[in-house]
């Protein structure tokens, strides 16, 4: 018997599209609470089964292989009709599914619990449910076990409706301020997620920035404010030592570090931290250091733990089995001839190990290779196998990173036991490394116009001087005429709103592989390559649409606003262009055009500024 649709199916299927749950990426929650549901009921299959217009998805599965069935034979399509726990205590007695095909076939449903899940109470997006290839009657107690473990999947369910309003919400925020305050929260997230902090020093005002995260990790309040000094002696003498050295060797020299170092909290608690550091620059002068910092105890404990066990390579104490299933991490332990002996099950599920892959007294030479056939490990085997055998057998830990296939990237440390052989521990950073590229990112953008700024225009010039091949590098510096009168005349905010059309009026006016950047105030930049025989030809059409384009009224709330803009262009001359010195010839050719008091373009050729 088909179950027929809800009486609100039209609301429920729109708000299941806009959720965007069907086919979200499973996560470690969800799964945990159908394993924990298939343990207590002692029953083989648990699931989060969200029901859609043609289909049932698993958001969650135990026990089965299938992702998804047809909505037609879907048991859970018939929880959704009611608000209390739906129970088939035997398929084939029950005329609605006696003649079902997951009931007569694989995988031979006998018994069925549902509870209906919803995030307001009214509208159903699907069933937690647990099935059973054995009739079944099922006590108050544990129907009562069902109705709580639903609960528990629809609080889960709010977070994740949550976070797709927390998206809609930025996604309409236009306003300049909002947007930073929001990637600043963003970011914020992301560490208390990953449990990883971040921190800047200035080294012209040595003032020091803590994440929150950062701060919790040193038991501080969030208002405490940290300087160099203080920083330093939360450090254990012999940590504090180190950590002042690398410090030192950074600035002195613009050197990274990536430690780990033992340190004292302020309420007592004796920690490790791992600590990564590296320059940051500004117009080519370094003006101070950024870095992450992460609380390690549970890890180092760990490999602790693992050090001292003697038997370890022989038996996995209770203990420690207890410990690895705990772990964040995954865990792998090989002994003295490069075979596998122990792991977690983080380990498979971070590196995505297919069944069967991971056993006992597989050789790392035969697991990496099984990588590299599928695409997860791109070095040369042999070659990284005799690296890390040469650094463990001096004592040495081993850390490197991987990006699989997937995208996910893992960072590894390889740590020597006394006795032989090796502990690896497996993170997965993918959302570190996205923190990282998100700051990386903010600094070579303006803000504003998200156009690139001044760092990423002199970066890109370098990198196409490099590789220049029978090509004419031009650099095109622009000035906004009667700016300033309209940033007196209607506030900042219709000045912001007229740079922002004019970025995207210059980026419509480009080529796809030229760069408009905005340098900062009303300056603009466009930097782009030409053949040497028609590059002239090219940069007039550009500096004749530029002109065109920006001298034609703009609509900015209401008003019709008239600019102008004074166009400045150079060519490289020679075989090695220099950023400085085109930079200046661009801008000699645009102020000669400004003092003309007309919108223009002009060349800068052979030691003078030609107008057009």
């Amino acid at each position: 018997m088909i179950a027929p649709p809800t009486d609100n199916e039209s609301e429920r299927l729109e708000y299941l599209e806009w959720l965007q749950l069907v086919r979200s990426p499973r996560t470690p929650e969800f799964d945990a609470i159908v394993a924990l549901a298939a343990d207590i009921l002692d029953c083989p299959i648990a699931l989060v089964s969200i029901v859609g217009e043609t289909e049932q998805w698993f958001k969650a599965k135990h026990g089965l292989e299938a992702d998804a069935t047809s909505r037609d034979v879907s048991f859970c399509a018939h929880t959704i009709h009611g608000d209390d726990v739906f129970i088939v205590e035997d398929a084939h007695l029950d005329d609605r599914f006696r003649d079902n095909p997951l009931v007569t076939g694989d995988p031979n449903i006998r018994f069925y619990a549902g509870y209906p899940l919803s995030t307001d109470g009214s509208t159903k997006l699907g069933s937690f449910c647990v099935i059973d290839r054995k009739p079944r009657v099922l006590t108050e107690k544990q129907k009562e076990r069902v109705k709580l473990l639903g609960i528990a999947v629809e609080g889960l369910l709010r977070t994740f409706e949550s976070e797709r309003m927390a998206i809609d919400t930025a996604k309409s925020v236009n306003d300049k301020a909002k947007i930073a305050q929001r990637t600043a929260t963003l970011l914020d997230r992301i560490t208390a997620v990953s449990g990883v902090g971040g921190w800047q020093l200035r080294l012209d005002t040595q003032e020091l920035f803590w994440t929150d995260q950062t701060k919790r990790i040193h038991d501080v309040p969030p208002d405490y404010v940290p300087d160099l000094e203080t920083a330093l002696s939360f450090y254990t003498p012999e940590a504090g030592d180190i950590v002042s050295a690398v410090v030192g060797d950074a600035i002195e020299n613009q050197t990274n570090w990536d430690i780990e170092a033992e340190m004292i909290t302020a309420k007592g608690r004796q920690i490790w931290v791992h600590t990564v550091g590296e320059p940051i620059f500004e117009d080519n002068n370094m003006v101070g250091l950024i870095g992450t910092f992460r609380d390690i105890t549970e890890q180092k404990e760990f490999e602790l733990k693992l050090k001292e066990s003697e038997a370890f390579s022989k038996k996995t104490s209770a203990e420690l089995r207890t410990i690895l299933d705990r772990m964040e991490q995954g865990v792998s332990v090989f002994d003295s001839d490069a075979r596998l002996t122990t792991w977690n099950q983080n380990y498979i599920d971070i590196f995505d190990k297919p069944e069967g892959e991971i056993r006992a007294g597989v050789t790392l030479q035969e697991l990496l290779e099984a990588e590299e056939s599928r695409g997860d490990f791109k070095p040369d085997v042999h070659e990284h196998l005799e690296r890390l055998y040469s650094q463990l057998a001096k004592g040495e830990p081993v850390s490197v990173e991987f990006t699989l296939s997937s995208g996910r990237i893992v960072a590894t440390t390889h740590a020597p036991m006394p006795d032989g052989g090796w502990v690896g521990t497996h993170t997965d950073i993918t959302e570190k490394a996205t923190a990282v590229e998100k700051v990386r990112h903010a600094s070579l953008h303006d803000a504003l116009t998200g156009l690139p700024n001044r760092m990423k225009l002199e970066e890109e010039f370098e990198a196409w001087a490099k590789n220049a091949r029978g090509e004419e590098i031009a650099l095109v510096m622009l000035d906004l005429n009667e700016f300033k009168s309209v940033n007196d005349t209607f506030g900042h905010h219709v000045g912001d709103k007229l740079l922002q059309q004019v970025s995207r009026r210059l980026k419509a006016s480009v080529r796809s592989g030229d760069l408009v950047a905005r340098l900062g105030g009303d300056e603009f930049a466009i930097l782009l390559k030409c053949s040497e025989d028609n590059a002239v030809v090219v940069l007039e059409r550009l500096g004749t649409v530029v002109v065109e384009t920006l001298t034609t009224p703009f609509a900015v709330e209401g008003r019709s606003l008239k600019i102008g803009c004074s166009v400045g262009i150079s060519l490289a001359n020679g075989p090695t262009p220099d950023y400085e010195t085109q930079m200046q010839q661009s801008d000699a050719a645009m102020y000669r055009i400004k003092r003309s008091g007309q919108s223009g373009y002009g060349f800068y050729l052979h030691e003078q500024c030609v107008p057009n």
